[in-house]
């Protein structure tokens, strides 16, 4: 392997557990406001794991009940009237609780993963 090609593996590895750590945190923000009544919508939330797509990587956060959506959008599976969550449970419940979070913490997110990259190349010199 030449000095190219380990720099490219160290910058992809720098990038995929900036990815890794970024989207960790994602989901914890997103379960810290998800609506909890039993606790089965928090814990059907796999764990993430971020990958190298060709030249992009990727990290999946999802939440696998068959009402995560409704929760989410804040609407009710039955009716299709606003949700009105049992704020004595869960009072930080939102909907919108995976979108939100992604919106407030992605540019900290991309900060983040740039200063790593760059750390990275500093580190190589």
């Amino acid at each position: 392997m030449n000095d190219t090609e380990r720099l490219q593996r160290h910058i992809r590895t720098t990038i995929q557990k900036a990815v890794q750590e970024t989207a960790e945190h994602l989901q914890s923000k997103a379960v810290e406001e998800a609506p909890k009544d039993k606790g089965t919508l928090k814990l059907s939330s796999p764990p993430v794991v971020a990958r190298w797509e060709g030249h992009t990587c990727r990290a999946t956060i999802s939440f696998n009940t068959p009402y995560a959506a409704y929760q989410h959008e804040g609407v009710s599976r039955f009716s299709g009237r606003a949700l009105q969550y049992n704020l004595t449970r869960n009072p930080s419940a939102k909907p919108k609780f995976l979108e939100r979070n992604a919106r407030l913490w992605g540019p900290k997110y991309r900060k983040l993963i740039v200063a790593r990259v760059r750390a990275a190349l500093a580190g190589t010199q």
